[in-house]
């Protein structure tokens, strides 16, 4: 890592102060196991989605957090148990780190998702995706609905909102998405997003 990387990182780090918060978030680390998620030149989505996913968890805490992240290596959690846990855990936010697949390799950016009845949900998903985009500069995408009934989302008892962070399938992205530079900015403006969210419904 370079110099100014490193500069880059500690000044947007600054924003990280510990502040304690009254919000217990169960972060949700997508794939794992067996289950690699989205493949592009031998890099599986289950690696980009733990290293976004321990950046994220590192900066909620230092914020002050109550945080809950499923998995710290690379281990089989089923969806059930992901839903099962949040749910008896009493969690006021399901968070879900996951990197998007598309069959045009041209597709490319960040995105949100929430369940369409969920105020709440959309309220975070909004959030999260502002900050991405003001972050990130060339990400042209949206907050979206889940319209296809995502297991997680419908299932969560609590606001819940999917973070697709970007499109392993796009190779410019893709070497974006490897870069820990770029791992770290992708944490801090989702970090960012949950703060002013919970600012929100205070």
């Amino acid at each position: 890592m370079t110099i100014s990387r490193m500069r880059l990182i500690l000044n947007l780090l600054k924003s990280t102060q510990e502040d304690i918060k009254d919000m217990k978030i169960y972060l949700d680390v997508g794939h794992g196991g067996k289950d690699s998620g989205a493949t592009n030149k031998g890099v599986l989505e289950k690696n980009l989605n733990l290293k976004i996913a321990n950046k994220l968890n590192t900066l909620l805490l230092g914020k002050g957090f109550d945080v809950d992240i499923n998995r710290k290596k690379d281990t089989s959690i089923t969806l059930q148990e992901r839903v099962e846990k949040c749910n008896i855990g009493n969690y006021d936010l399901f968070l879900s780190i996951h990197c998007n697949a598309f069959n045009n390799s041209k597709v490319k950016g960040a995105e949100t998702i929430y369940f369409p009845t969920s105020k709440n949900g959309k309220i975070i998903a909004n959030s999260i995706m502002t900050n991405i985009k003001e972050m990130t500069q060339e990400n042209h995408r949206s907050a979206k609905r889940d319209d296809r009934g995502l297991f997680v989302l419908r299932s969560t008892k609590c606001p819940a909102t999917i973070v697709e962070c970007g499109f392993i399938t796009n190779n410019a992205e893709l070497r974006m998405l490897e870069c820990e530079t770029y791992q770290w900015i992708l944490a801090i403006a989702i970090m960012k997003g949950i703060v002013e969210y919970e600012e929100k419904i205070r």
